[in-house]
């Protein structure tokens, strides 16, 4: 079964508390529902992957290196999860280290729908998803 885990999930929702505003890992805590260390954790990755921008000192917290417009559901996954891949296969690193890689018939098919699915997710911003959900964020 092909799933988003957990955390890339609750990666999206943070980012839809985002809205051309500074926030701390608390507010999110309180917005959100989510437990602070869950939310720590997930600010940290997304500092990493140079999605937001921590703010130190009394008025410190968190805010989008970029705007909300050009983040996708593609570069959250990447960010906490790693690569979109459905197969080990379509893994760019991965082709060397399947001994079937030569031979298998199927590699191509399953290529062209990670394709799919990753052009999908990149699509798709978080200003589409908090668009449709105001209600959530005001």
């Amino acid at each position: 079964m092909l799933k988003i885990t957990r955390l890339a999930d609750y990666s999206v929702l943070i980012l839809c508390c985002f809205q051309d505003k500074k926030l701390t890992a608390k507010s999110i805590s309180n917005k959100t529902g989510l437990g602070i260390a869950t939310v720590n954790k997930i600010l940290s990755l997304l500092v990493k992957a140079k999605i937001l921008k921590p703010v130190r000192g009394v008025n410190g917290g968190y805010w989008p290196l970029k705007s909300l417009k050009e983040v996708s559901i593609k570069d959250i996954i990447e960010a906490i999860e790693g690569p979109v891949a459905l197969t080990k296969c379509v893994e760019i690193s991965e082709e060397k280290n399947c001994s079937l890689y030569c031979t298998c018939i199927t590699k191509n098919v399953w290529s062209k729908v990670n394709n799919s699915v990753q052009a999908t997710l990149h699509k798709i911003k978080i200003n589409d998803i908090t668009d449709q959900s105001r209600s959530f964020i005001d």
